[in-house]
């Protein structure tokens, strides 16, 4: 892996006793981490305003139905929280799973 010489020394500042791939393991990690926990408090704050899981709010509201223009929205970015924490998680799995 080629990187610039102050890019280099950023990730010795942040991780000094790791190698330049554990480090960016860990870097990739972190943010993976994050945005998987933004993912999860979009879910958290879904199933609390709608007091049900999404599978079924998609029955309740969704399927076979006419939504309001907001809940046709909380759906679309609620589907989004839901695949990204799946994505996220699987990703995550992986790459800890790695030597």
């Amino acid at each position: 892996m080629k990187i610039s010489s102050n890019l280099e020394r950023g990730i010795k500042r942040i991780y000094p006793d790791a190698t330049l791939e554990e480090s960016v393991k860990k870097i990739v990690q972190s943010d993976m981490k994050r945005r998987l926990l933004s993912f999860e408090l979009i879910d958290t704050q879904y199933k609390k305003k709608y007091e049900m899981e999404f599978d079924d709010f998609f029955k309740n509201k969704i399927e076979d139905k006419a939504p309001s223009f907001d809940e046709e929205d909380d759906y679309f970015n609620w589907e989004m929280a839901i695949t990204g924490i799946k994505e996220l998680k699987e990703e995550l799995n992986k790459i800890n799973t790695e030597i």
